[in-house]
């Protein structure tokens, strides 16, 4: 092997060796993907974890502190462990030793996951290594962590391909039928399918959908909510949105493209069946409708208080409520010039699908505390407004005729009113529980009126 080609691969980050009096380098986080909600029981989520150097770890929060669960990488390394020995043993005296090396090394390291959805006590979690191998876990839900079952493999399946995954996503066509779409590195868009066959996932088949290698890269795949009709996935690949429609039964019926004005996507969330929000990294902001199998962009004005502004990402609440979006200064500054802070921008949408109060209405069969965004984003409009009726409704006179959804939202929008009369900013948290005690009547009355509403549909 070449010197150049030696030192290009220890030159990697999970290769850096450890040297005496230097401080060690320590593997950044790269990815994230919760899990789908209830794998641990009550509610609650796992958390997977991607390291730069290539590191996989599962991992839940137990009162404030964060606690590996499962160590994927372990996991893998002590199932190829005797084959890589054994392998290097015989190949110790020549040059195929190193290949044989740098082969395993790619096994080992992960280039992205994700997570299926929920089926009742379980989900699969999916992850793509560098030498082209998928591997399907089983992850079973958590009743007691003090008896957690180690993951099962599921699925293999071996691409032998030497170009990284970038972005896996996994969409379910019924209890047996799956599809994982793949978004490389070099810019191509595949989908295999699988199915399930006595409990072990086999590859039926690939397709591909965008088989150009243009190096444009992926950087996201998203899948708007479901609906019964068909599947729609959007893509983004450089400043080129895909738009890719499937069928029930996981046929893909059309494609499509947009180009995005200024640079490369810096952020892709979908607030609904037919929305989507898209950054880009000059600071430009999209909404995308694609309504009536179409792929339209709407420019969205948002002011920033900084100057040439770089967006990093974009996030929702659970709501679709409350937007995040992360920026940085895209200015290259001196080195004796203090540079501009990251900033992180809340903010909400003016239009009346994403209004919280609309939505708390609208959300008659949710649990209560699944809209806490929706309070949230109410309270943050109330602090801030100066006539408080445009914000908050009215309490109604008649509390005894509303229905307990409608109770609550009462409720909870009159302790708001209550706190912000008295002060217009809360100054800070521990001032909470007094402006709320001070409230405390006007709660008590509240569930005064929904424990006579109670009694007397009961007695009716």
């Amino acid at each position: 092997m070449h010197r150049e080609e030696l030192y290009s691969f220890i030159i990697e980050e999970s290769m850096t060796p450890k040297l005496s009096n230097v401080k060690e380098m320590v593997p950044k986080i790269i990815d994230l993907a919760w899990s789908p909600k209830d794998l641990i029981h009550p509610s609650k989520c796992l958390i997977a974890i991607l390291t730069s150097a290539g590191a996989v770890i599962i991992a839940c929060k137990i009162c404030r502190d964060w606690y590996p669960v499962y160590d994927l990488s372990s996991l893998r390394y002590n199932i190829l462990e005797q084959k890589i020995n054994e392998e290097l043993e015989e190949n110790k005296n020549n040059s195929a030793s190193f290949e044989t090396f740098k082969i395993y090394m790619k096994a080992l390291q992960a280039s992205c996951f994700t997570w299926s959805k929920f089926f009742a006590d379980f989900a699969y979690f999916v992850v793509a290594y560098l030498n082209g191998d998928i591997i399907i876990y089983k992850i079973l839900k958590i009743f007691d962590y003090n008896e957690i079952l180690n993951p099962k493999i599921v699925g293999i399946i071996r691409l032998n391909e030497s170009v990284k995954m970038n972005v896996l996503n996994w969409i379910t066509i019924n209890t047996k039928k799956h599809l994982i779409i793949i978004g490389y590195f070099d810019g191509r868009i595949y989908g295999l399918n699988i199915e399930e066959h006595d409990g072990n996932f086999e590859l039926m088949f690939i397709e591909k959908y965008y088989d150009y290698t243009d190096r444009i890269s992926i950087s996201a795949i998203k899948i708007f909510p479901q609906n019964d009709l068909n599947v729609n996935v959007l893509i983004a690949k450089g400043y080129y949105l895909f738009l890719l429609c499937f069928e029930k039964n996981g046929t893909l019926r059309s494609m499509q493209h947009l180009q995005l004005e200024g640079f490369m996507i810096s952020g892709m969330i979908c607030i609904s069946t037919n929305c989507a929000l898209i950054t880009t990294e000059n600071g430009s902001m999209f909404a995308i409708d694609i309504k009536e199998n179409q792929l339209l962009k709407t420019k969205v004005n948002n002011k920033l208080s900084q100057v040439h502004v770089r967006c990093l990402g974009l996030a929702h609440s659970p709501s679709s409520v409350i937007f995040i979006n992360i920026t940085s200064p895209s200015t290259i500054y001196d080195h004796l010039v203090i540079k501009e802070p990251t900033k992180i921008y809340m903010f909400c949408l003016k239009n009346k699908n994403w209004n919280p109060l609309f939505i708390l209405n609208q959300s008659k069969h949710e649990k209560f505390e699944q809209l806490w965004d929706c309070l949230e984003a109410i309270r943050i409009k109330a602090t801030k407004a100066s006539d408080l009726s445009l914000i908050l409704p009215k309490v109604p006179s008649n509390l005894e005729f509303l229905s307990l959804h409608e109770l609550r939202i009462v409720m909870w929008t009159s302790v708001i009113t209550e706190i912000c009369e008295k002060r217009k900013i809360i100054q800070g948290m521990n001032n909470i529980a007094g402006e709320i005690s001070e409230a405390q009547p006007l709660i008590l009355f509240i569930l005064h009126a929904i424990i006579l509403y109670i009694l007397k549909v009961n007695l009716l």
